[in-house]
């Protein structure tokens, strides 16, 4: 999830911020369709007032840090996207991704291995439950989670993935394909990450149960172990 998040942040600085540092700042350069839709909790006007009033909480907490102190001082206060980004919580930044142009978003999903804006919004809503569950020590393992990612297109990802496409309904919520979709992710931001092994040693070592397996509990298909998802070897990886 540390992966994710760095990744997420980076590009986003580096594509929307690219268009004007101050984007996330100015509404007329961020979608408004979906800036404009009501706020769900009713407190503020719609979703963009309600991410400012969010945003502007973030950077108060963080005016003791040097980096916010340099911006105070000589910019008054205003933080461009790449700084900004350092004090958003997860799931804020994954609201603000939301909020981006459209054309903002598609290449900030393709430097990620994805076709389609919304296509990663989705799954980022998914991955902020299950990373929100990890930060408090809350059960994982056989837990329903919310925000289930949609049925997945073949053509918007890699190979990696397409196994997914086989996998029902009812199982999208559980843990295996939300935690596919996130070793997915980390290796296109971190092509030298081994953490898909790992995770697949770790599952190996699950208790052995009759009636509790990954396959029943979490939704892992016969045979997942061998997709090459779970064998990706940074030594022997593509740089291109």
């Amino acid at each position: 999830m540390e992966t994710l998040e760095v990744g997420l942040a980076i590009n986003m600085g580096y594509v929307a911020g690219k268009r004007d540092p101050f984007v996330h700042l100015k509404r007329d350069l961020l979608d408004t369709v979906s800036c404009s839709k009501p706020d769900p909790e009713s407190r503020y006007g719609d979703v963009y007032d309600a991410w400012l009033a969010r945003y502007e909480r973030h950077r108060l907490d963080a005016r003791n840090e040097e980096f916010v102190k340099h911006f105070t001082l000589n910019y008054e206060s205003k933080l461009p996207l790449w700084v900004a980004t350092e004090v958003l919580s997860f799931g804020s930044l994954v609201r603000l991704f939301s909020l981006l142009e459209t054309t903002d978003r598609n290449k900030i999903s393709e430097l990620m291995g994805i076709k389609g804006g919304m296509n990663l919004h989705k799954w980022l809503l998914s991955l902020n439950v299950l990373r929100n569950h990890c930060a408090h020590h809350g059960r994982v393992w056989n837990r329903v989670l919310a925000y289930p990612p949609s049925r997945l297109a073949q053509t918007t990802v890699d190979k990696e993935l397409h196994h997914l496409s086989a996998i029902d309904d009812s199982e999208r919520g559980k843990l295996y394909f939300i935690v596919a979709l996130l070793a997915y992710l980390v290796v296109k931001i971190d092509p030298d990450s081994n953490w898909p092994r790992t995770f697949k040693t770790l599952m190996k070592k699950f208790p052995a149960s009759e009636h509790v397996t990954p396959e029943i509990s979490m939704g892992f298909p016969p045979k997942w172990d061998s997709e090459p998802l779970w064998n990706y070897d940074p030594k022997n990886a593509s740089r291109n």
